[in-house]
């Protein structure tokens, strides 16, 4: 697969905001917003890289990305609990079961969020790539996916669904997936394109931040809007040759371990918030540990099981699509 630098660092935007906005709290709530960069993303880099795939070989390479990690950190929190570690987590089996197979559900807090709690974009994730491996199996993955989750989010805004299930499938946000995934095949060899989308971007993020955090299509308007910018625009200016490859080389490191921080950051947070309390020199202490745990995590577990599946896939003569 060719490496998208631009994304890596993206992706490292991301992870990073969602934890200075799980350690600063409602003073950074714009942070939140890496989520909807992360969907953006994800609809981009499927339409890059995975719109010739068979859908066995795109879900396959989903599962092999999503899964393991995922379910490696519910299982170490589950018998973390049980332990002990974790005093203020609990769990029962409906919860474990719903969280490791991705069916939403309403926790004791009353919140749509698996065991993980972060876990509540993974479970509208899967539901993108299940609709978008459909529009492959059909041949027609853009028409298709686009009908589909452009229906199901009207029908999210027509009717007030009580199941679980149903409100995060009908999610505006999934939109995201799809602005990412018509971005795709809008790639410009424009400099000033780029810079100009990229500055847009930030007026936007700026105005949200003052606004505040935001739920439904005004979440969509207010965050979504100018994650795709953003994604658009440092895409647009890779593609004309002018990003800063050389200059944010490094920072592509924490992008290759992004889920990996993305999954385990809240782990870092309750257990450095227990060594050293809260306040500033714990929170730097959270964000140099997530990081340094996540690479470590990215390169001693990911990477390994990820070569292992792949090796005992292609050993059955079947090929793996490459879409990180």
């Amino acid at each position: 697969m060719q490496k998208i630098h631009s994304i890596q660092v993206l992706r490292a935007l991301a992870a990073l905001s969602v934890v200075f906005f799980h350690v600063i709290g409602e003073a950074f709530t714009i942070g939140a917003a890496g989520v909807d960069v992360f969907f953006v993303i994800s609809g981009f880099v499927m339409g890059t890289f995975a719109i010739n795939a068979t859908p066995g070989q795109f879900l396959y390479h989903r599962v092999l990305r999503i899964v393991p990690l995922y379910w490696a950190v519910t299982v170490v929190m589950c018998l973390g609990a049980m332990a002990g570690v974790f005093s203020s987590f609990g769990f029962t089996a409906d919860q474990l079961w719903k969280s490791l197979l991705f069916v939403p559900y309403v926790n004791e807090t009353g919140m749509l969020a698996p065991l993980v709690m972060v876990g509540w974009t993974l479970n509208m994730e899967m539901f993108f790539y299940l609709v978008f491996a459909v529009g492959l199996a059909l041949r027609a993955p853009m028409s298709v996916t686009a009908g589909f989750l452009l229906a199901m989010a009207a029908g999210g805004q027509i009717m007030e669904w009580q199941s679980p299930v149903m409100q995060v499938w009908t999610s505006p946000l999934l939109i995201e997936f799809l602005s990412g995934l018509f971005l795709s095949q809008l790639i410009l060899k424009w400099k000033s394109g780029g810079l100009i989308a990229i500055g847009l971007s930030f007026v936007g993020f700026a105005i949200a931040a003052a606004t505040g955090e935001q739920t439904g299509l005004l979440r969509l308007l207010s965050w979504g809007l100018p994650s795709l910018l953003l994604v658009a625009g440092c895409v647009w200016l890779e593609t004309a040759g002018a990003w800063p490859k050389r200059l944010l080389k490094r920072f592509e490191i924490v992008g290759d371990a992004s889920y990996a921080l993305y999954l385990t950051h809240g782990l870092v947070i309750s257990v450095v918030h227990k060594v050293l309390g809260t306040g500033f020199l714990s929170g730097i202490a959270v964000l140099m540990t997530a990081i340094g745990a996540s690479i470590i995590i990215h390169l001693m577990f990911e990477k390994p099981v990820t070569r292992f599946l792949k090796k005992a896939w292609s050993s059955d003569g079947r090929a793996v699509v490459s879409a990180s």
